[in-house]
């Protein structure tokens, strides 16, 4: 028998010189009766399944419809989702030039509001996942 090159050993995963098999050691023989009728059994049954459910490689025309679906998909996601980023972009927008237009005197409180509360809420919740750490 060819030794197979270390490479080869090391791609398979599986080191010959190392294992039983490689060492010219044969398959126990099975003894009790039990044991052989499992086996049978064993290999009855696993015949039975290979002939109900047989293996079948994806084709190239099933691949490509597969990867047209996929790719179906995600367009579709993308343009839901630019649609929702636009949609809420459009109503801000909406809320500033309403604000700006009816009450003017508004939109400075407005604007400190809105670069104050993340502010705040990112120290105190920065303040809180301080204090969670756990010291080495």
């Amino acid at each position: 028998m060819k030794r197979p090159s270390r490479q080869n050993r090391r791609l398979r995963g599986v080191d010959l010189l190392d294992s039983a098999e490689g060492a010219g050691a044969q398959q126990p023989e099975i003894t009790d009766p039990a044991d052989e009728e499992l086996v049978r059994l064993l290999k009855v049954g696993l015949a039975a399944l290979d002939k109900a459910l047989p293996a079948q490689e994806p084709g190239l025309h099933a691949l490509e419809a597969a990867l047209a679906a996929y790719q179906a998909s995600v367009r579709r996601r993308l343009r839901l989702e630019t649609a929702g980023f636009l949609g809420a972009a459009a109503f801000i927008f909406a809320i500033f030039l309403g604000v700006i237009g009816w009450a003017p005197r508004l939109f400075l409180p407005l604007q400190a509001a809105c670069l104050a509360i993340p502010l705040l809420l990112s120290l105190r919740l920065g303040k809180n996942g301080r204090e969670k750490r756990v010291k080495p």
